[in-house]
C-alpha cells in the first residue's frame, strides 16, 4: 500500500504545482487597472492556499481538492477578462463578507494559539463556495451556499 500511496501523493503534488503555475500565469495576464480588486483577491487566495508547508498541513481530503481550487483561480481570471469583470465583481461582493469574517477569526485564533475544527471546515467550505461562484463548471466536492456557510459559521468557536 505504501507504493500506491506514494504514487498518489506524487501525482497530486504534480497536479498542484502545475495548476499553481497556471493560476499565477492567469493572475499575471489579468493585471490591468480596472481589475486590481480581482487580482488582489486572487493573489490573496493563492497565498492562503499555498503557504509554507501547505502540502503537509491540510487534511488529505482537502489537499486532493487543491488542483481544482487552483484551476478555479485561472478560470476566474479568464472569465473576468473583458466584459466578465462586472459579473466577477458582483460575485466577489457576495463572497467578501464571508471571507473577511473567516480571515479575521482565523487570525484571531492564530494569535491566541487556538485550533478550531469548525473554523477549518469553514475555510474549505469557503473554497468550495468560491468554485461555485467563479468556476461552476468545475463542480464542488460538497454543496456550498450562503445557507450552508451560515450554518457552518454558527459552529465556529466565538
Amino acid at each position: 500500500h505504501l507504493s500506491k500511496a506514494t504514487d498518489e501523493a506524487a501525482a497530486l503534488a504534480s497536479a498542484i504545482l502545475t495548476n499553481h503555475t497556471a493560476a499565477q500565469t492567469a493572475i499575471e495576464k489579468g493585471r490591468r487597472p480596472e481589475a486590481r480588486p480581482l487580482v488582489a483577491d486572487a493573489m490573496d487566495q493563492l497565498a492562503r492556499l499555498t503557504p509554507r508547508g501547505f502540502l503537509v498541513t491540510p487534511p488529505w481530503m482537502w489537499l486532493q481538492q487543491f488542483p481544482r481550487y487552483l484551476e478555479a483561480i485561472a478560470v476566474r481570471m479568464e472569465s473576468a477578462a473583458g466584459a466578465g469583470l462586472a459579473k466577477d465583481q458582483k460575485k466577489a461582493a457576495d463572497l467578501a463578507p464571508w471571507w473577511q469574517k473567516w480571515a479575521a477569526k482565523a487570525d484571531e485564533h492564530a494569535r491566541a494559539g487556538l485550533w478550531d475544527p469548525a473554523l477549518e471546515d469553514m475555510h474549505w467550505l469557503l473554497e468550495e463556495y468560491r468554485v461555485s461562484l467563479f468556476a461552476q463548471r468545475l463542480g464542488t466536492a460538497v454543496p456550498a451556499s450562503p445557507k450552508r456557510l451560515e450554518a457552518q459559521w454558527e459552529a465556529v468557536r466565538a
